[in-house]
């Protein structure tokens, strides 16, 4: 059997019941820390055996289980997994550790326990297009930093300073905001020389519940350098959505360029006005490509 691990960014520990989590067990597309980049579609024929028989372990030890599989699906990016913590007491301390380490900003990952059935050679990389997937188990040691939790459900006393946001996948958003902004992101890539191309997430106010994530005050688009990510508010309108990802990556280009580390320190180097204005021609470009109606 071999194993993979994926960082849980995003966690918040629900109080009611013995506790669940949710994120991405593995993410598509992406050249691991072992060499290995794993092709979409390649759970789909083992994931109704994973739902029925699979297990949540600590540390990829059988005799330690934590939880059970509640849901599991591919999408876009990668295997999603939602899971339940156990009651027993081992179960408990494993949710307990789970959600102080990402209170205090550490890594936390999930690896998965699986037998590649269907693989390609490309150069010194293996490409995984068919996997058998056994196990799941929450892990302190890093091996593809693409994808993280999303939740693991009671952070919102931990950190006052933030507002709970409730997640969006790709396929509950509008195919025309969708469009537009995937090709907003790549217009922004070229001009601003981003070598890896940021990934998009999409946010609606919320309550702490499922999917439920903690950003910070703002009007409309947070960056974090951590997690190369944006996020956007579903309730924007398409312009703000496309002028939105022109400011954010305008910082993080600049965080890029000065190799800075913190997403918050970065964003000193790049005036407002700077951020803002890109935003616009970027939202201009677009018109101009008809993606949008001026």
């Amino acid at each position: 059997m071999e194993f993979k691990t994926v960082s849980l960014t995003k966690m918040a520990v629900r109080n009611a019941g013995t506790g669940s989590f949710s994120g991405y067990a593995s993410t598509f597309g992406n050249l691991d820390l072992q060499g290995d980049v794993v092709a979409p579609g390649a759970f789909t024929d083992t994931l109704p055996q994973f739902l029925e028989r699979g297990v949540i372990n600590w540390a990829h030890n059988w005799d330690m289980p934590v939880g059970t599989v509640a849901d599991a699906h591919e999408d876009r990016r990668g295997l999603w997994i939602a899971c339940d913590f156990h009651s027993d007491q081992r179960s408990q301390d494993a949710r307990t550790w789970t959600r102080e380490r990402l209170e205090r900003d550490k890594f936390v990952g999930l690896s998965i326990g699986f037998q590649a059935t269907d693989v390609d050679q490309d150069g010194e990389t293996r490409v995984l297009k068919a996997i058998h997937l056994f196990e799941t188990s929450l892990v302190g040691v890093p091996a593809n930093p693409e994808a993280g939790v999303l939740e693991a459900k009671s952070l919102a006393a931990a950190v006052p300073a933030t507002q709970p946001f409730v997640e969006y996948w790709d396929h509950e958003i509008p195919p025309d905001t969708l469009a537009a902004a995937q090709e907003a992101v790549a217009v922004a890539q070229v001009r601003l020389g981003l070598t890896r191309t940021p990934e998009l997430r999409w946010v609606a106010p919320g309550v702490p519940g499922k999917r439920a994530i903690y950003l910070p005050p703002k009007a409309h688009g947070w960056y974090r350098w951590d997690e190369n990510a944006v996020y956007i508010r579903l309730s924007d309108d398409l312009a703000t959505v496309v002028k939105t990802i022109g400011h954010e990556l305008c910082h993080l280009a600049a965080a890029r360029r000065d190799q800075l580390s913190d997403a918050d320190s970065a964003g000193n180097h790049v005036d407002e006005q700077t951020a803002e204005a890109f935003g616009e021609r970027l939202l201009a470009s677009l018109i101009h490509r008809r993606f949008l109606v001026g």
